[in-house]
């Protein structure tokens, strides 16, 4: 259930930064309403769990299953990359 109701991100580590750079642009061409940015940004502890879920081709997905006390605010934003 809780798999279910997480949200998707990607890990990012260098080897997989190529792979997730075309998954985000290949998206935002399909559906540019969603919007052209994307955001990395490192998860505390507290706020949450991930759970590796790799999909076809893409070992780099994984569910964030959000802390009831989760907090947009508490996110330590890394970079945040507008494509178009």
């Amino acid at each position: 259930i809780c798999s279910v109701k997480g949200v998707s991100i990607n890990y990012f580590l260098k080897d997989f930064e190529d792979k997730i750079l075309a998954k985000y642009r290949t998206t935002f061409s399909i559906n540019p309403k969603k919007g052209a940015f994307y955001l990395k940004f490192k998860l505390s502890v507290k706020e949450g769990r991930v759970k590796h879920m790799p999909e076809s081709g893409d070992d780099s997905h994984y569910n964030l299953l959000k802390a009831d006390s989760f907090n947009l605010a508490n996110l330590e934003i890394i970079d945040t990359v507008k494509f178009a």
